[in-house]
């Protein structure tokens, strides 16, 4: 059953903020999701979820609003996981209209600028200088991991940074966006992340795109990230090449600091398909070459047709081989009613782990509903298969619900 706290702090505000309620612009949507299976040791699990992400706005001071995301997670038969809480994702409210090159956020955020990445508990300030150049700062805590209504403490979860965007009007024709990022978090004392970042993306022409980043680390004085990917799209012809270089990077606490180090990863990926008849049927291939100390290849050919994709892929070098026989079908049986399907059959070798040949079949079925008389809402059921020669009883039945609402002046 749905929990009627999650009402409680945009009621309290909606209510609180303004004398009229019916000025106030409510928004959002009602997100549930359950998953049921049964575990290799034979329990079984029913894991719920139930969110609401709600947005408040023309309350008091008209540029001002609220937006939240607020989620209860547990599973209704294991209380070994310590679930079963109402976890805070997100609760900030924010300033910006569009006549003031100001924009003032405070609460806390999901950060996603260049190098930061992350959630912020604290602020975040941006000002439009002109119509080329706008810079934003933001400072304050690391969100807890958990993501409980508690804050971290000061000493141990600093997080500050900023960004500068420029597009130049110079090269407004290319749609030439450049940004440069700075970001230090911290998590228990220990760094989590000192990166600088530059990012440069154009539209050479009304077909060829191109994203540019290169990532510092500076706390290893290195490289983090260096790619570049260009794409090309049009009727009959949709191509993807990209080039990177990547250094696994692990905050000092990870687990994953157990294990021995990995290099440098270098990647070339491409992928081109050939539509004869457009959104019906068509060729692609698909290719991955790699290399961090032992290179590898990975490599396939699939079919486009009018419900789905069929392929193949198969893999060689000095890393892990993985050959996989794949298909996907996607069915609109009426405006509002789709049916889909995935099923892999995977053969693998992996010497360091001593496995010759395992192989591993997966199977998803599902279909999603939109129902005409439900204005905003959809729901979906999928049950899924997975099976390899250690688990053969992996069966899962998942379910989701969602209602999607705008009441007074809120525009979504």
């Amino acid at each position: 059953m749905f929990k009627l706290k999650f009402l409680i702090l945009p009621l309290i505000l909606f209510s609180a903020l303004t004398p009229d309620a019916s000025a106030v612009g409510l928004s959002g949507n009602v997100i549930a999701l359950g998953q049921g299976y049964r575990d290799y040791a034979g329990e079984d699990h029913f894991i719920l979820a139930e969110g609401l992400r709600f947005h408040l706005q023309d309350f008091g001071v008209k540029p001002l609003s609220f937006h939240g995301y607020i989620q209860y997670y547990g599973d209704t038969k294991d209380d070994y996981t310590g679930n079963g809480k109402v976890r805070l994702y997100s609760g900030y409210l924010q300033y910006a209209a569009k006549d003031c090159p100001l924009s003032l956020k405070a609460g806390r955020m999901f950060l996603y600028r260049g190098v930061a990445v992350g959630v912020l508990d604290g602020g975040e300030i941006g000002y439009k200088i002109n119509h080329q150049v706008s810079v934003t700062g933001f400072g304050g805590l690391s969100g807890p991991l958990s993501r409980e209504w508690e804050l971290e403490q000061p000493a141990d979860a600093k997080m500050f940074g900023g960004e500068i965007r420029y597009t130049p009007l110079a090269l407004r024709k290319f749609r030439a966006n450049f940004a440069l990022s700075y970001t230090h978090q911290e998590r228990g004392g220990e760094l989590m992340r000192h990166l600088a970042g530059l990012s440069c993306n154009f539209k050479l022409t009304r077909r060829w795109s191109s994203l540019n980043v290169l990532h510092l680390n500076l706390a290893a004085s290195g490289l983090r990230k260096a790619l570049t990917r260009w794409q090309y799209h049009s009727d009959k012809f949709r191509l993807s090449l990209e080039a990177a270089a990547i250094q696994p990077y692990f905050s000092a606490y990870s687990y994953f600091n157990d294990f021995e180090q990995v290099g440098m990863i270098l990647r070339l990926k491409n992928t081109l398909e050939y539509h004869y008849i457009p959104q019906k049927w068509g060729l692609g291939l698909s290719s991955m070459l790699f290399a961090s100390g032992e290179s590898g290849l990975r490599i396939g050919p699939y079919v486009i047709f009018p419900y789905g994709r069929i392929g193949y892929h198969f893999s060689q070098g000095n890393q892990p081989n993985n050959n996989v026989l794949w298909g996907q079908l996607r069915w609109a049986v009426e405006d509002f009613i789709e049916i889909y399907a995935y099923a892999a059959a995977m053969e693998y070798e992996w010497a360091e782990m001593e496995i010759d040949t395992q192989e591993t079949t997966m199977l998803n079925l599902g279909c999603s509903i939109r129902p005409p008389i439900v204005k905003g809402g959809a729901a979906g059921l999928e049950w899924q298969n997975y099976q390899t020669p250690e688990v053969d009883s992996d069966r899962r039945i998942i379910f989701n619900f969602r209602y999607n609402f705008n009441m007074g002046g809120a525009n979504e």
